[in-house]
């Protein structure tokens, strides 16, 4: 037993080491372009005798190259349950200071519950040099429990189970203004639908419609001066608005449809070693917006612990803080809090209504921009584990 748990342990280190490897170490979050790949270093794998990833180097003697990286490890949410996830990351083209300016990751995962997903995203950089065309698709199948379609009703304890299937994609073309400002315009098409809904999910559904597609146009914008340093040393922050309009005659419902979300970050080392991070973020959709596509509380990074879906509705405000503290080079232990309300327009915000959250985590880092996250979350009357490679926020 404990033989298997130490494999398990030095395979979930090795994934998250050789595919942070692929990540800038200075600029990742502060400008979508420069990136720094790292080749894979072989002989540490080789070490541990694990092979959960390959690392291919394609036409290393051309000067557009192509470095292509893949990993797999096993993951866990509230809502998806014990899963595993194989990613891969490709690097390409157009170098400039040996760095390849152009980036897709793809990705697929299925877990224990039956659900499964399949991504692709990207940017490519276009001959100007500071114009990219960005994309973003999934397709998925996720089964789902079903609380309610607002605060109240989700307060009542029970819920119906349902099947969540769809696809979407996202296309941009993004400009960078400035050295610290990025505008996109961009467009999207979604198509959702329920499938093998229970007698509790029937009920709580009643005459609503049981699918959506439909296509819409928007303008992001964002502000950063977020700057990556070492392992738990960030500077700076990070502004992003994004709006997007879904006219009538491209939908399948019977009204225009309009949103708006928005993040504010701030990242500030304190004492050695220690960094502090906070998060303020919002989302308002408009009053005919189909339950499907409603705001949800609760994901890996924000309210941690909540099970997504479980509160919904038209309008979403919430904060959260991070203190981080760095060990022994590339262990950080972590703790946050944090507060979200969210409501619709007959449901109205209150103080009764805001839904707290706290918890710890680790990340054991391969470098500053990824880490083998384990975190744990605590709401109100209920809790999760969220088992990945990232940064919450």
């Amino acid at each position: 037993m404990l033989r298997r748990a130490l494999i398990t342990i030095l395979a979930l280190v090795s994934a998250a080491e050789i595919r942070a490897q692929s990540l800038d170490t200075e600029m990742a979050d502060s400008t979508p372009i420069d990136y720094v790949y790292t080749p894979l270093d072989q002989a540490s794998s080789a070490k541990l005798g694990l092979h959960f990833f390959k690392n291919l180097d394609l036409e290393p003697e051309l000067t557009h190259r192509t470095n292509i990286s893949i990993a797999a490890l096993p993951t866990y949410t509230p809502n998806r349950g014990l899963g595993i996830g194989l990613s891969g990351d490709i690097r390409y083209g157009q170098h400039r200071n040996n760095i390849p300016q152009n980036r897709a990751y793809i990705s697929a995962s299925t877990s224990l519950t039956g659900c499964y997903e399949i991504s692709i995203d990207g940017h490519h950089l276009l001959p100007s040099g500071i114009d990219r065309l960005r994309y973003d698709a999934s397709i998925f199948s996720e089964p789902t429990r079903l609380y309610g379609l607002d605060y109240a009703t989700s307060q009542q304890g029970s819920y119906g189970n349902y099947t969540k299937r769809g696809f979407n994609i996202e296309i941009g073309y993004s400009i960078r203004a400035s050295e610290h400002l990025t505008l996109c315009v961009l467009a999207d098409y979604i198509a959702m639908r329920t499938t093998s809904p229970n007698r509790r999910a029937e009920e709580i559904l009643q005459h609503h419609p049981r699918a959506y597609s439909g296509a819409g146009i928007g303008l992001e914008v964002e502000f950063s001066t977020h700057r990556i340093y070492e392992v738990n040393e960030q500077r700076g922050i990070r502004l992003n608005i994004k709006g997007l309009l879904r006219p009538n005659v491209l939908n399948s419902g019977d009204h225009t449809l309009w949103g708006i979300n928005s993040s504010f970050n701030i990242y500030k080392p304190l004492w050695r070693g220690a960094l502090l991070r906070l998060e303020i973020w919002g989302e308002h959709l408009s009053k005919h917006t189909p339950w499907m596509l409603r705001s949800a509380l609760g994901n890996d990074s924000q309210m941690r612990g909540y099970y997504a879906s479980r509160y919904n509705g038209n309008t979403q405000i919430g904060t959260q803080v991070e203190l981080g503290q760095l060990f022994l080079n590339n262990l950080v232990i972590a703790g946050w809090g944090g507060v979200a309300t969210i409501f619709s327009p007959d449901d109205k915000a209150s103080w009764h209504k805001l839904l707290p959250n706290y918890g710890v985590g680790i990340r054991w880092h391969a470098n500053a921009t990824s880490a083998l996250r384990l975190d744990l979350g605590f709401g109100k009357h209920t809790w999760g584990i969220i088992l990945g490679v990232d940064r919450p926020f």
